[in-house]
């Protein structure tokens, strides 16, 4: 099935944590200034779509559009099994930008219409969970060629887990959180094998305002 070029894109202190222990990740985001800012939404505005799970909607309620430059915005896409989406969060204002939210077959029937009524276009696809793999066959046929995948850790490691991924843009914020149980830019259950790690070709790395930006591509 085709699928679009994906791009794992985010913001990490140096020990690798996107948030603390606590969950609160506003000391990275205040870390970015407004070069970093740029950047970032000129990255949105050269994609199709930006990609998020529905924790970060949950957690941080984020408008995932194009405002420090000019440029169009992106569709917004949130991977939502049950249905959790808030009907007050920005991403139901389908004003500023389209959204598509995906959900899985046992989203109760009474939030998926909630939120149609919003404007939303709410997508079946999958079980028990948000399949993946035909959710980006969707995205695909709808003629969005590039995304941006967002986050939040666990999202980032399904797209790695099942070999989605074809770019990976990172800021490194120069601060140490800790924390045995804070989240990581990758979470999930990780490899066990070391044969299946996934493994990156360094494209290009710069220092912005102290932080260090990389963009890798994955090997194949």
């Amino acid at each position: 099935m085709r699928r679009p070029y994906v791009i794992i894109g985010g913001n990490m202190s140096v020990d690798g944590k996107t948030a603390t222990a606590t969950g609160d990740g506003s000391i990275l985001a205040r870390s970015m200034g407004a070069e970093l800012v740029r950047r970032l939404h000129l990255l949105r505005s050269s994609v199709d779509a930006v990609i998020v799970g529905i924790e970060t909607i949950i957690k941080n309620d984020p408008q995932l559009t194009v405002r420090a430059v000019e440029g169009r915005n992106p569709t917004r896409i949130v991977l939502d099994s049950m249905a959790r989406t808030p009907l007050g969060a920005h991403v139901t204002n389908v004003g500023e930008a389209g959204t598509v939210i995906f959900v899985s077959r046992r989203a109760p029937r009474e939030r998926i219409s909630a939120l149609e009524a919003k404007g939303v276009r709410v997508v079946e696809c999958g079980s028990d969970r948000v399949d993946l793999s035909m959710a980006l066959g969707i995205i695909s046929e709808m003629g969005l060629k590039k995304v941006l995948v967002e986050g939040g850790g666990r999202v980032r490691w399904s797209f790695f887990k099942e070999g989605l991924v074809d770019e990976l843009f990172l800021y490194v914020t120069p601060l140490i959180i800790g924390g045995s149980t804070a989240p990581t830019f990758v979470d999930g259950e990780g490899f066990r094998d070391p044969r299946e790690v996934v493994r990156l070709r360094l494209a290009s790395f710069e220092v912005v305002d102290g932080t260090l930006v990389l963009r890798y591509l994955v090997e194949r």
